[in-house]
């Protein structure tokens, strides 16, 4: 979680007497050095994420941990240096989950036996009705086959698994993200009544995944939820073994007015072009189900680093370097 990738790219260009103290050692090698010797030996960084995930946990737009946790940017901000901190005023989405929601797979199906699904609303979902929506569901792979096959008044379950082959797991995620966040609003053109996701991580595991859904203009909204993995593979069995089955599910969430929050910005001031900026950034706010270390409380850490790394070094920037902990 080194906040100094930047900084390793210019070190590798660094001939290896200039690093290892030759004769070659210029004024550059030596500073990225002492950069790197700062952050290798005095980082604050992971006690930092620390208590920002403790401290301030499901950091949703609009939620007082997301309040707390811009007094707690500004105020490291100006701990670590900054030559100015602001809180620039902005206004946030505001949706918030409700009572814990859940699928079920009706009793109906299976003999009598309902059967829990381990499930999460998807961030931004409507909520169902208020006994809740029971109904048959369709398995698809892909949003393409909305188009063929008949999903009125039914539940859609996408189940395309991320592809396990890429070596960068972004591809894979990027690829199967049309289904959670397209989905649900393109089943809906189509009649369909919910919508349930595989969640979009290569774990086999009982835990869900949220993430945000986007709803279209003039298309109804209709209630989504993403399923864990391991509860998925349970549906699609159960679908095999019955193509039948009912699922019930219910979700308790609300979406409230635009929220009041705040970017938080800290810089040290160029010494010559302080006009010209450079920007380091990441979201303050996270879901509301995680303490959102990796989510971006990493991101936050690291770019206050930035500004705390310069100062201990003792580097003057000729450029202003902003760092934006900034909220959406």
């Amino acid at each position: 979680m080194r906040p100094t990738r930047f900084l390793f790219a210019l070190l590798l260009a660094v001939p290896l007497a200039a690093q290892d103290g030759g004769a070659a050692v210029n004024p550059d090698a030596a500073m990225l050095r002492r950069l790197y010797d700062v952050e290798l030996t005095t980082s604050p960084a992971y006690e930092q994420l620390r208590e920002l995930t403790a401290k301030f946990p499901g950091r949703l737009s609009g939620s007082k941990n997301l309040d707390g946790a811009v007094q707690w940017a500004e105020a490291l901000l100006k701990q670590q240096g900054a030559d100015r901190t602001e809180l620039q005023p902005v206004m946030v989405p505001h949706w918030e989950r409700g009572p814990k929601e859940f699928v079920r797979m009706a009793p109906a199906s299976l003999g009598g036996k309902a059967a829990d699904l381990t499930a999460t609303a998807l961030g931004g979902s409507v909520p169902t009705a208020e006994d809740g929506l029971t109904a048959p569901v369709v398995e698809l792979q892909s949003l393409a086959e909305l188009k063929t096959t008949d999903v009125k008044g039914k539940i859609v379950f996408f189940n395309r698994p991320m592809n396990p082959v890429y070596i960068n797991p972004g591809q894979s995620y990027g690829e199967a993200g049309d289904q959670r966040n397209r989905g649900p609003a393109e089943a809906a053109k189509f009649g369909a009544a919910g919508v349930l996701v595989r969640s979009l991580t290569h774990a086999h595991d009982d835990v869900p995944h949220t993430g945000n859904t986007t709803y279209l203009p003039g298309v109804p909204r209709i209630p989504a939820a993403a399923l864990s993995t391991l509860a998925a593979d349970r549906l699609s069995a159960a679908l095999k073994a019955d193509a039948t089955l009912r699922v019930s599910m219910e979700i308790h969430s609300q979406w409230f007015e635009n929220a009041p929050s705040h970017n938080v910005i800290g810089e040290i001031r160029g010494s010559e072009h302080p006009e010209q900026v450079i920007l380091v950034g990441g979201h303050l706010d996270c879901w509301d189900i995680a303490p959102g270390a990796h989510d971006d409380g990493a991101g936050i850490v690291q770019s206050i680093e930035v500004l705390r790394l310069l100062k201990a070094a003792g580097y003057v920037p000729r450029h202003t370097i902003r760092c934006v902990c900034f909220v959406s």
